[in-house]
């Protein structure tokens, strides 16, 4: 598994995520990731949950390789996220 930075293309407001490192299996499956997944569902998709925190679309989202997971404790799924409170 790699390691990707996730960042939305459009604007990003109070109360929305910006950006998040995850760890997937390629960038396709990197897209599709909600930066909150790690408060609710372990994986949580964009196909039919809510949106207002993220974007609406995997093609609002710019995928980035940064690594290859060198730790096997390393789990799939969020690694970290960045969150604008407002």
């Amino acid at each position: 598994m790699k390691l990707y930075l996730l960042e939305r293309t459009d604007n990003c407001n109070y109360d929305e995520y910006d950006s998040a490192v995850v760890c997937a299996h390629d960038a396709a499956d990197a897209s599709t990731m909600h930066p909150g997944s790690y408060l609710e569902d372990p994986i949580r998709r964009l196909n039919g949950n809510r949106y207002d925190s993220w974007v609406s679309k995997p093609e609002m989202v710019k995928v980035t390789c940064i690594g290859i997971t060198a730790d096997a404790p390393t789990k799939y799924g969020v690694v970290c996220a960045s969150y604008n409170a407002g």
